[in-house]
């Protein structure tokens, strides 16, 4: 065989012998459908400077965008404004803002929108529930068509979260009254998705935007129906009525989770429970006697059997996947028998053994404010009472029908604690970290777990005005490792919330796995039977 022939069999051989690569194809997103949401919150108008609560705030994420917004990781990320800088003195905020964004009529958006909107926020006769948002601000000033700046009266490094209000269009509302504009029922905005519709039942369609500046959503229409209670929108999702709903009970999330035409999920939400002291009381002004109801409440157990096992441990006023969180903060853990140390510790013991602790003649008694109209906290408040009373302690529980009954008991300085839900998971920790300061312990309030604790007012205000990320990490670390060590309050769990979608959509992960929802991303959703 000659040399050009064994040449030619060898390159032949190397090419069958040679592995065959994969070809990889990634499947296109289908463009078109429609996504049905069901929920139990009728619409109210839907209005960035007057809305705050029911389906609406969902409606307004979609329709208008903000300066800056929240990504399902919790970060603040670019949206109308494609860059920010803050001045070195902390005082000014500049935004650079984008440019050919156009509002769902065809104008322009510009910086004198963002004016309007701040300046409506800001103004006390509006009656923004965002108003006090804005009490540290001196001022706005939209120096040209795409910079928008906010002038602060004290360095607030936390005030980008101050950012992430809707934009409303300021050549629609200015010189009416924002509250009776028809504009509150047909809004118009810059968000991925426009309103069509809103009938009577209290259904509103959207469509998609084709000029949204990020790209048109891949979903035709997203349409919100409202029903009666959660029972009857979990019943529409089985019917198949409606595609994805959120806040399901834990109840219809253990059938839902077995039936193989929806995708499910279970996340924890950025706020806890906890039982909030009263530490001008003097029986829980001792830190020990606080140290000992942290051994002898078992909060797995509350967790199983409040929430069957849905619920993370609180250690502390932050969750734990924030960037305030102390990993060096370890758990109290549940031991009856510690609890019973620390009680004899701080001069409790049973002396005529009858079961209940007693110190200079009087009982150890706990009185518990809870909230009638909760039955998971009235289910968990009897827990605690039976966990306190095996060492010793009884607990009152006080129940309240409403803020005002609340509110009387707390002017009395009747209760010693309260069975409550707090914030631990915000996009930026000032706004848990400012609750335990002892601002409103100084403005004369007689009910509060703070204690006038200099330190602790110190690092509170330091986090506020501090830039830099790492160093105000390390701020709020040290006062988590002081409130948890201190036991301020007694930290419980955060329990998760339940959601559930049709396997026809897809995208959605980001979204339902979110503690933060930001409802914005249902622009990258798209159906695909």
């Amino acid at each position: 065989m000659s040399f050009k022939k064994v040449v030619a069999l060898l390159l032949m051989l190397s090419v069958i012998q040679a592995p065959v690569q994969a070809r990889v194809v990634t499947p296109k997103k289908p463009y078109g459908g429609t996504l049905v949401i069901g929920d139990s919150n009728q619409p109210t108008l839907v209005n960035p400077v007057l809305t705050n609560l029911s389906i609406s705030v969902s409606l307004m994420n979609v329709v208008f965008n903000r300066l800056v917004r929240v990504n399902p990781l919790g970060e603040l990320v670019t949206d109308l404004a494609k860059s920010w800088d803050i001045s070195s003195d902390g005082f000014v905020y500049t935004f650079h803002l984008r440019s050919g964004v156009k509002f769902h009529d065809g104008t322009e958006f510009t910086s004198a929108d963002v004016l309007y909107t701040y300046q409506k926020i800001r103004n006390q006769e509006t009656g923004s529930p965002f108003f006090s948002e804005m009490s540290n601000v001196q001022g706005f000033t939209a120096p040209d068509r795409y910079t928008f700046k906010v002038i602060l009266k004290e360095p607030q490094a936390s005030f980008i979260n101050q950012c992430t209000r809707e934009i409303m269009p300021k050549h629609l509302y200015e010189g009416t009254d924002i509250r009776k504009s028809p504009f509150n029922y047909k809004p118009v905005g810059t968000g991925p998705f426009k309103f069509k519709e809103w009938t009577r039942d209290g259904q509103i369609t959207l469509e998609a935007n084709p000029d949204y500046f990020e790209g048109r959503p891949y979903l035709d229409r997203v349409v919100f129906k409202t029903y009666k209670n959660r029972s009857e929108v979990w019943s529409a999702l089985m019917r198949g009525e409606v595609d994805l709903i959120r806040f399901m009970s834990v109840e219809d999330y253990e059938i839902t989770k077995k039936d193989a035409s929806f995708k499910t999920y279970a996340t924890p939400v950025p706020d806890y429970y906890l039982i909030s002291y009263n530490l001008g009381d003097p029986v829980l002004a001792d830190p020990k006697v606080r140290l000992a109801i942290a051994c002898a409440i078992d909060r797995k157990g509350l967790i199983e059997k409040v929430d069957k096992g849905y619920g993370v441990e609180s250690i502390g006023p932050f969750f734990k996947g924030s960037w305030a969180f102390n990993p060096k903060v370890k758990p109290i853990l549940y031991d009856p028998a510690q609890a019973i140390s620390f009680l004899k510790e701080a001069g409790w013991q049973d002396k005529d053994g009858d079961g209940l602790l007693e110190k200079s003649g009087k009982s150890l008694v706990i009185r518990m404010m809870v909230d009638s109209r909760d039955e998971k906290m009235r289910k968990m408040a009897m827990l605690i009472r039976q966990q306190l009373q095996e060492v010793g302690i009884r607990l009152e529980i006080r129940l309240y029908q409403d803020e005002t009954e609340m509110n009387n008991s707390v002017s009395l300085n009747d209760m010693q604690a309260h069975l409550t839900y707090y914030i631990g998971g915000g996009p930026d920790p000032n706004e848990t970290a400012k609750l335990w300061g002892s601002g409103d312990l100084r403005k004369g309030k007689i009910w509060t777990h703070s204690k006038l604790d200099p330190e602790m007012d110190r690092l509170i205000n330091l986090g506020q005005i501090t830039q830099n990320k790492k160093n105000r990490g390390e701020i709020y670390q040290n006062l988590h490792e002081i409130i948890y060590g201190e036991q301020q309050a007694c930290f419980l769990y955060f329990p998760f919330m339940f959601h559930a979608v049709s396997k026809k959509v897809h995208g959605a992960d980001s979204f339902l796995n979110s503690m933060h929802m930001p409802d914005y991303t249902m622009k990258d959703f798209y159906v695909q039977n």
